[in-house]
């Protein structure tokens, strides 16, 4: 199981989200869905 964080209803604290992934998805906004792969 995984937890979510609300701050508002419109901002989600990420909890399983690197912060390259998060990175790459703010840059590709309009291009959603996006495939990646981010090694550890």
């Amino acid at each position: 199981m995984q937890d979510s964080f609300y701050i508002t209803d419109e901002y989600l604290l990420r909890t399983q989200t690197s912060a390259v992934q998060a990175r790459t998805m703010l840059a590709n906004e309009k291009k959603s869905p996006i495939r990646m792969i981010c090694p550890r």
